[in-house]
């Protein structure tokens, strides 16, 4: 009996000195492992339920830090689904890639020479970080359209066919989505001028999903007249960017201006299987929208229907009683126009038609261009107190009859103190 429990102890003792010693070998192999880092290049790692985060069809740096004094033939990286390796080996379960000190390479080859799951040029060994750029197929299902769906895995690491280090990871499914704000944008220039308008509205884009988008935008033959901020740039998951807009003009003639942007969004680093399952490129046409009303300020700018002619006319306008003014309208554009003009409740006393006195205001001949704007003044009288009075314009282009009218309010009599007071001061100077 005493002998039995005499053997029981040492049989004790043998495993707790076992457990001791893989234990013991457990820490130093983990400690060997300094360090290991994820991340979808240019962005910073993440992490999901405290574990690190892999989006599935994109590239991802991996970044493999050993001791110092560790020095192996071969260091491998192995991701596998759930807690264990699975005795089937596919897309969906398993991956492997290796360094041996001279080719980095994927074990499995599941693309053939199609493609493959690493890239070895940009692969590389930094004093001891081993730098695998590597990625799995896109192969996490979605269940559920308003969250990002994922699979749990395991991220092992293998020096000289032995694991000495190992964490779980979170395989999310990728989710490329854009936010765009509306981004319309209307301006003004004279006629004929060149200069840079900076409108103060912006507009904002928001990367909604997991993976990178690059920005860009095409404003087609105005290319090189337009600057919108950042643009050709990367748009991070989870960063919202706001653009401003640009617009070096030209010596344009009258007229609205409409130039339609094309804003893109497309993912990054998505690897080229030639099976994505996720959208990989947005396309949103007029934005941003840019129209350019080019004419004179304050007056109303009006492109005649199947014409090249455009006409600006004041369409309101105060007057005192008994003042006298010369109001202009333009005329601009490749054709000739006859033009008719009527007055009411207002006298008409002169017309000039770029400079020339005109005999009869209501049928002249206005030879226009593209070249330059086309004066028609117009040289009124208030001599009717309290009055809404009328400036009427025809046009009449190859038959076609275009009729717009400015509305003169017309103010009263000035009471007769306020006539002695102007008298008397006119007096004193």
């Amino acid at each position: 009996m005493k002998r039995c429990k005499t053997c029981l102890l040492s049989l004790i003792l043998i495993v707790a000195l076992l457990l001791t010693v893989v234990s013991q070998f457990r820490c130093g192999a983990e400690e060997n492992v300094v360090g290991v880092v994820v991340h979808i290049p240019g962005e910073q790692e993440r992490e999901r339920f405290n574990e690190k985060v892999m989006v599935t069809g994109l590239w991802h740096y991996v970044n493999v830090t050993l001791d110092e004094t560790v020095n192996p033939s071969r260091v491998a990286l192995v991701m596998y689904k759930g807690d264990a390796a699975p005795l089937e080996k596919t897309e969906e379960t398993y991956y492997s890639w290796e360094y041996d000190g001279g080719v980095w390479r994927d074990n499995m080859g599941y693309g053939g020479d199609s493609y493959t799951y690493i890239d070895e040029t940009k692969c590389a060994r930094i004093g001891s970080t081993y730098v695998f750029y590597v990625a799995t197929d896109d192969f996490v299902s979605n269940e559920d359209p308003d969250v990002v769906d994922h699979e749990n895995w395991t991220l092992a690491v293998k020096v000289d066919d032995e694991e000495i280090f190992s964490t779980p990871v979170v395989m999310e499914e990728p989710v490329a989505g854009v936010g765009v704000t509306r981004a319309d944008f209307t301006l003004s220039i004279e006629p004929f001028t060149q200069t840079v308008l900076k409108p103060v509205q912006e507009f904002v884009t928001t990367n909604t999903g997991n993976v990178p988008l690059y920005l860009s935008v095409s404003y087609g033959k105005y290319d090189d007249l337009i600057t919108t901020s950042n643009v050709n740039i990367t748009l991070h998951p989870g960063e919202t960017l706001s653009h401003s807009v640009e617009v070096a003009t030209r010596e344009w003639r009258p007229g609205y201006l409409s130039i339609s942007g094309r804003l893109s969004a497309d993912a990054m680093y998505v690897v080229p299987t030639g099976f994505i399952s996720f959208e990989t490129s947005y396309t949103f046409e007029k934005v941003p929208r840019v129209v350019i009303q080019v004419g004179h300020s304050n007056y109303e700018l009006e492109e005649l229907e199947s014409t090249e002619i455009t006409f600006q006319y004041k369409k309101n306008v105060e007057m005192d009683y008994g003042e006298t003014r010369n109001i202009t309208a333009y005329v601009c554009g490749e054709g000739n126009v006859t033009l008719s003009i009527v007055n009411s409740n207002i006298t008409l006393l002169n017309v000039w038609s770029n400079g020339v006195p005109v005999e009869d205001v209501q049928n002249f001949m206005v030879h226009s261009t593209s070249t330059s704007e086309h004066l028609v003044v117009v040289q009124l009288q208030a001599t009717k107190p309290n009055v809404t009075a009328y400036l009427t314009y025809t046009l009449d282009v190859d038959g076609a009859l275009y009729t717009y009218t400015t509305v003169i309010t017309v103010g009263p009599e000035p009471s007769p103190h306020e006539e002695y007071v102007e008298n008397t001061v006119a007096y004193i100077m």
